[in-house]
């Protein structure tokens, strides 16, 4: 099976060289990752973290010491490729850069971009790899090969190289770099790669036909009943391999209810029901943020007290003139179609400040106010209104990393659609996205893991591979089958 490396960690879905980004690659069950060294002025050595702006969820990241790195590394098992950048290091600095790195030998590779960086590594680690980046010919290729001794040897291409990939496998392992769509994924494999470099949208296909339920209610939440026992066993019947238990913290509610008491008592529900069904059924802890935004302080207080691995982003409720009450309690059959209009502007505004603001690992039913309006109210919406705010809002989700809920809890209903739909769904592909949630959104026991047969279904004709759970707030890919 080719090897996958994640380049500068799973910089796709999170801030590159960091140690989310490293955690990532660990999760998602990457063999490498590679990473670039910088110096520090105190002396000792941390990753290069690049500048781009990514979630609020890694507004704590900084990078990292080397050292820490490594040790990671090596209690995950997974290989370490240093890229090349520690090729300009005057020479006391690569001296102290190699004594650093030395008691990690045997997790290390080295990317090099010239022979006699080879030569050099392979006189001072005969253990590590070596991964040669720079031009290729066969003089060159017969030089790398000879100066690097008996180190596994890799030599990279670009795609656009891809009429020397013969010639590569004569002397070294075929290594294809920049490969962050399918597509060239499998052009890469029918060139014969042995490793693939990605940002991480190529995923290993693992976990497969693993379902996983991530957003549910229970009895804690104040508008569900769903008996904690009883929602794990309807999931274990219905093929159901792991639920987080997501209970309400809304920001409407705030000051009328104890939020710390009800989330409290979902995560302790949570780790019993773990417990509890250990080895048939796998239980998150985790939280919906329903208008977080309104209430800086619940979201502090939350992650304080409690370690989730999972939270959901969403809006149930905003503040419109006419009603502020939560939109599944409001008769819009009365309202005239410019109130309707001000009140769907209002609501994708705040569900893209939720987003840009909130410490979200989930974005939730997209288009959730269309049930009350179109499906209950009977009211026509002019949705082409709304897609400029929507594509901000799928723009942000698929650039910082943040996954996209496709919620069931209509289907079966009158008002019988996903949240989002398939327009949606295909636009979110278009755009490039592809970390998608399940979540039933259940509220009692009967509505778990509504409609995902047809939904995995939908979304493997649309092209989708994975759907994702996450795990101490990291996505893990599961094939779809």
């Amino acid at each position: 099976m080719v090897k996958l490396l994640a380049n500068r960690g799973v910089s796709a879905e999170a801030p590159a060289n960091t140690m989310a980004a490293f955690r990532y690659a660990a999760a998602q069950k990457y063999e490498y990752f590679s990473l670039d060294p910088v110096c520090l002025l105190g002396g000792g050595f941390a990753t290069d973290v690049k500048s781009k702006p990514f979630a609020p969820k890694f507004a704590n990241e900084s990078a990292p010491l080397l050292l820490e790195v490594l040790s990671f590394a090596k209690e995950n098992a997974l290989k370490v490729l240093i890229r090349n950048g520690f090729e300009v290091f005057g020479e006391e600095e690569k001296d102290n850069f190699f004594d650093t790195v030395a008691p990690y030998e045997e997790t290390l590779a080295f990317a090099c971009t010239h022979p006699y960086t080879a030569e050099c590594i392979s006189k001072k680690f005969p253990r590590a790899e070596i991964h040669y980046c720079g031009i290729v010919n066969e003089e060159i290729l017969q030089k790398v090969q000879s100066v690097s001794g008996t180190n596994s040897l890799t030599v990279w291409l670009l795609l656009s190289e891809a009429a020397l990939a013969g010639k590569v496998k004569e002397y070294a392992s075929l290594g294809f770099e920049q490969i962050d769509e399918y597509e060239d994924y499998e052009k890469a494999i029918s060139l014969g790669a042995d490793i693939i470099s990605t940002n991480g949208k190529i995923k290993h296909d693992i976990n497969a036909g693993f379902i996983a339920d991530m957003h549910s209610h229970t009895k804690n939440s104040h508008d569900a009943t769903a008996n904690p026992v009883l929602l794990c066993q309807n999931n274990i019947a219905r093929g159901v391999r792991a639920c987080a238990f997501t209970d309400h913290s809304d920001g409407h509610l705030y000051g009328k209810i104890d939020i710390n008491s009800i989330i409290g008592g979902s995560v302790r529900d949570a780790l019993d029901m773990r417990e509890m069904y250990a080895g048939s059924l796998r239980v998150f802890t985790g939280v919906e943020l329903g208008e977080s935004i309104w209430h800086g302080e619940i979201e502090k207080d939350l992650f304080s007290l409690y370690n989730f691995d999972v939270v959901i982003g969403s809006v149930h409720t905003v503040r419109h003139r006419k009603d502020s009450r939560p939109f599944a309690q409001i008769d819009f059959s009365i309202w005239s179609d410019s109130e309707v209009d001000e009140f769907l502007t209002m609501y994708f505004d705040d569900l893209y400040t939720t987003v840009t603001t909130v410490s979200c690992d989930i974005m939730a039913h997209l288009t959730v106010p269309f049930r009350y309006i179109i499906g209950k109210a009977g009211k026509h919406i002019d949705i082409s209104r709304y897609m400029p705010k929507i594509k901000q809002i799928l723009k942000y989700i698929i650039d910082r990393g943040i996954a996209m809920e496709l919620n069931t809890s209509g289907i079966g209903s009158s008002y019988s659609v996903l949240l989002p739909d398939i327009e949606f769904i295909k636009l979110y592909r278009d755009m490039g996205g592809y970390l998608i949630t399940l979540g039933s959104d259940a509220h009692t026991e009967p509505k778990a893991a509504n409609a995902f047969p047809e939904t995995l279904s939908l979304l493997k004709n649309l092209g989708f591979k994975h759907i994702y759970y996450f795990e101490k707030r990291i996505p893990v890919q599961c094939s779809i089958i």
